[in-house]
């Protein structure tokens, strides 16, 4: 809220600018500060330093109009807002123009050119504005007019032709009033009178104009038109210029600037306060800083131990899982050799697999028949490992039922399915996690997805749930062993 406030104290003073109301405009701008600086908000108020500047340049106070350009560039290159660095220095270049102070002209056409805002025409326009101004300075009068007429050239193709044209004009004049060629000077004056009274916006420009044709006719010893242009002068600068209410606008900035200070001074006081306050806090926090450290070194202590504790059970773990494989690859071998030995009889697995059920129940030998089936492809293929794997796929290798094949396995295995599955499906992670000389390299969720796990939370669930440890230190246990074997 308090910057849509800024927002429009800024705006009204801009409005009051356009209908040549200046004293209220710089009322308005100042109010729009005071917000600015109050909420630190330096983007808006760089604006605002502009157009306080704008102001004091219309009342020819340049120097307070050269002081804000400068904020509002510094500002702008602060805050990286090249729109605004590129208004603060074509204003600040023809502020030092007025001032007299030439080497800083340059180097602000530097710093103008160095912005690179494809603005070619107004750069040179400026370049030589100012290299007229320096030559006018100079006495150098057939120079400066080359530069002053370029400038008008350079006027007609920039942002604001007719204020920038304007300016040529009016230096034209004053550099044939200097060759005491009066009949130029007033030429190129009323050209410059046609553009500033061509808009009510450009009243400012009048009343230099009026006050240029008064000086040059005083010059010229033309009494009653100097009188004339005097009278014009005075009508159209007391109509816009209210140097008394401007006088007040100037003093309210005085005394701004003071609260200012009286702020600064007592914010120094509170932090002296502050500072006592903060010696027996931070005395305090020592105290209690010193007391953590204890109570952490403890924890970290217990947490040691603890650590210790849980490392060993892991191995335990580790071990007992690595028991229970090798027992799993004997209790196969065994099979796979009892398999060999029956080789030929009719309740071979190749038999039993072909074996045909006719009745919806089946009898203690086909168990035991499907049971061996069941066995061999779990035993002899890698079936299971497969995302798609499920009961009818088994039922299809075993040749019979799902009804069957779930029923021999809740009897037989004591399991569902799923368990029976993910059994053999965590044992053969375990022994791909063990071979870290082929599947060290791999994440765990590639090897949860090779063993059939479509999700990797639901494998890391099963996984720890199965085996007692997840598999994520399970795969670090076994790398540790491999690369430093047990004695």
């Amino acid at each position: 809220m308090k910057r849509l406030y800024a927002h429009s104290f800024n705006r009204c003073g801009s409005i009051y600018l356009r209908y040549n109301n200046y004293t209220k405009g710089l009322r308005m701008f100042l109010n729009s500060l005071d917000i600015c600086e109050e909420t630190d908000d330096q983007e808006y108020t760089s604006k605002i330093y502009n157009n306080i500047a704008n102001v004091y340049y219309l009342f020819k106070d340049y120097e307070t109009s050269s002081k804000f350009c400068e904020k509002a560039y510094e500002l702008g290159v602060k805050n990286h807002d090249k729109e605004m660095q590129n208004i603060a220095l074509k204003n600040q270049i023809g502020l030092d123009c007025f001032l007299g102070d030439y080497e800083k002209v340059q180097e602000h056409l530097k710093l103008f050119n160095r912005l690179q805002t494809n603005d070619i025409y107004t750069f040179h326009y400026y370049q030589c504005i100012s290299n007229g101004a320096i030559n006018l300075k100079q006495q150098k009068f057939s120079e400066a007019l080359v530069d002053f007429h370029t400038s008008s050239f350079y006027a007609d193709s920039c942002a604001t032709p007719k204020r920038m044209k304007y300016a040529s004009l009016s230096n034209l004049s004053k550099t044939f009033l200097y060759m005491q060629r009066s009949d130029s000077a007033i030429y190129y004056l009323k050209k410059a009178e046609e553009i500033a009274s061509s808009n009510d916006q450009y009243l400012n420009l009048l009343v230099e104009c009026y006050d240029d044709f008064a000086e040059i006719y005083k010059n010229t010893n033309n009494a009653s038109l100097y009188l004339e242009y005097k009278k014009r002068f005075l009508n159209v600068a007391d109509s816009i210029l209210n140097m008394q209410k401007f006088s007040r606008i100037k003093d309210m900035q005085f005394f701004h600037e003071m609260d200012k200070v009286e702020k600064r001074v007592y914010y120094l006081n509170e932090m002296q306060s502050l500072k006592d306050e903060q010696i027996k806090f931070q005395q305090f926090v020592l105290m209690t800083v010193a007391c953590a450290f204890v109570i952490i070194l403890l924890l970290s202590v217990i947490l040691s131990i603890q650590n210790k504790k849980l490392k060993k059970a892991n191995n335990e773990l580790f071990n007992r899982n690595i028991e229970m494989l090798k027992f799993d690859d004997e209790e196969k071998k065994k099979r796979w050799q009892a398999c060999n030995e029956n080789e030929g009889e009719e309740d071979s697995p190749e038999i039993i697999q072909k074996v045909k059920y006719q009745g919806s129940v089946i009898s203690d030998e086909e168990k035991r028949q499907l049971q061996e089936a069941i066995q061999n492809v779990m035993d002899n293929t890698l079936e299971y490992c497969s995302v798609d794997f499920n009961l009818d796929k088994m039922a299809s290798l075993v040749n019979s039922r799902t009804k069957y094949v779930s029923q021999v396995i809740n009897e037989c295995y004591g399991k569902n399915f799923n368990i029976f599955i993910n059994e053999y499906r965590i044992k053969e992670a375990c022994r791909k996690l063990i071979d870290v000389d082929n599947y060290g390299s791999y994440t765990i969720a590639h090897i949860a997805e090779s063993v059939g796990f479509k999700s990797n939370a639901n494998f890391n669930v099963t996984f720890k749930k199965m085996t007692g440890i997840t598999p994520s230190m399970y795969q670090s246990i076994a790398k540790k062993r491999k690369n430093q074997p047990e004695a």
